[in-house]
């Protein structure tokens, strides 16, 4: 059944991988306030029809959860923006690559204290080795984007870039069991429709206040249909992380979500799909890839 789960977290990954360069593509038709507001409404409005259709929780609960189980949708926001923000300047791969250096430390910090709810799982040397190893591919696959820098900006602008996306990372690995404690008083799908919908409500608050109450004014282009679909993938992101961090735990839903996203964001580098900048995947990028499913393998086995 594990290896149902890890399937599902790695398919995460990849919806995450195509997610972003949907929302930057949105940014820079519509701006980002907006494209991040358009993704968290599409997000909601998805989860609710499924809600209505598979949800067997109890919304009336939600008066039961503790303050901090309702910020999911808040760490969100940032994540969503940074991704935008990170895509045009480092590229679908690299950007993915940051996020999960963030994502991974502090995933394996909650699971060896038992933090947010979850049970404490002990480092165990594979364990430890595996998360060495992802490690080092990551470091592969970042080395392998600089050989090939294109000119994305100052190293102290690309320096800031890094850290906001570092700093995205923390906040995913924090959102996963922020929303599975959510669900374990209104249900899975309730859990994911109410952190979408907080963070629509508050980056609709955001941007209106930014764009005082033009939302639409800094529109450049015209936008296509594909553009709006972040929500959709954003969404399934939220439910199947849900699904599979009581399963997995939070470290190894990191690890295999992390897979998925960097193959999906190297396909999407390589081939220059959803309109980013094609970057071609040397050597260094495969090899890092190919470190990466090593120590995926390794710290999934060490959970089985």
């Amino acid at each position: 059944m594990s290896i149902f789960y890890i399937l599902l977290a790695i398919t995460s990954g990849v919806c995450m991988a195509v997610q972003s360069p949907v929302n930057a593509t949105l940014s820079r038709h519509a701006g980002h306030l907006q494209a991040t507001t358009v993704s968290f409404g599409g997000g909601a409005l998805v989860l609710g029809i499924l809600m209505l259709i598979i949800g067997t929780g109890d919304l009336s609960k939600l008066a039961d959860a503790q303050w901090w189980q309702l910020l999911g949708g808040l760490y969100g926001i940032y994540i969503v923006l940074v991704i935008t923000y990170g895509i045009p300047r480092l590229g679908a791969a690299l950007t993915s690559t940051i996020l999960t250096l963030g994502n991974l430390m502090t995933a394996a910090v909650l699971d060896t204290f038992g933090l947010m709810g979850l049970p404490k799982v002990e480092l165990e040397t594979g364990r430890i080795a595996g998360i060495l190893i992802v490690l080092t591919g990551v470091i592969l696959v970042y080395i392998g984007k600089r050989k090939q820098e294109t000119g994305g900006g100052s190293g102290k602008d690309q320096l800031k870039v890094v850290l906001m996306l570092a700093l995205g990372g923390v906040a995913g690995a924090i959102q996963a069991p922020t929303n599975n404690a959510l669900s374990g008083h209104v249900g899975t799908v309730e859990a994911s429709f109410v952190s979408f919908s907080v963070g629509f409500l508050a980056i609709l608050l955001i941007a209106l206040i930014a764009t005082k109450g033009h939302l639409l004014k800094d529109k450049k282009e015209s936008i296509e249909g594909w553009m709006l679909t972040g929500g959709i993938y954003g969404g399934a992101v939220v439910f199947i992380n849900l699904t599979a961090i009581a399963v997995l735990g939070s470290t190894v839903l990191q690890i295999c979500t992390m897979l998925g996203q960097l193959s999906g964001g190297m396909a999407i580098d390589s081939f220059g799909l959803l309109r980013t900048n094609k970057i071609k995947a040397n050597s260094w990028r495969w090899a890092g890839m190919l470190i990466i499913a090593v120590g995926v393998i390794i710290v999934a086995l060490t959970k089985l």
